[in-house]
């Protein structure tokens, strides 16, 4: 009677020792993000020029790191605003464009006090093709909950 009762309370000590321990997350190795994952994304913008709106609603303005440098960002407007696509430097949650050559169309962009704060944009653009105005864009990251 004894046997039977020690083996089973060591049969429910295993049983409960076995189902509290935590599987084991399989995708840990694989599991790294870029330094420029915290300012990535997709953002629902509007844009100014002297604090008057330029175009009527919004557009898409992406934000996503590049395959080589992981200090770097590219920034692009996917066709909607200027037809431009540029590489920012990236510093934390801040970004910077010291006229760098605009991918689309070939043109000199100049990006200052870009930044992401939470889900928020802001960046202001000068082009070397319309160098008296200053762009000013910014919006929210798209989330999928709108």
């Amino acid at each position: 009677m004894k046997k039977k009762i020690i083996l089973s309370i060591i049969s429910i000590v295993a049983f409960i020792v076995i189902l509290s321990c935590q599987k084991a997350d399989k995708y840990k190795d694989y599991q790294s993000f870029s330094t420029a994952y915290p300012v990535c994304g997709d953002y629902i913008v509007n844009w100014y020029q002297g604090g008057a709106l330029v175009i009527p609603g919004t557009t898409v303005l992406s934000v996503y790191n590049t395959s080589t440098d992981a200090t770097k960002i590219w920034i692009d407007d996917n066709g909607q605003f200027w037809n431009f696509k540029t590489k920012a430097n990236l510093s934390g949650t801040s970004f910077s464009v010291n006229k760098g050559i605009e991918v689309n169309l070939g043109d000199t962009t100049t990006i200052t006090n870009g930044s992401v704060s939470g889900d928020a944009i802001y960046l202001e653009l000068k082009w070397s093709t319309d160098p008296t105005n200053t762009y000013v864009c910014k919006g929210t990251r798209r989330t999928g909950r709108e």
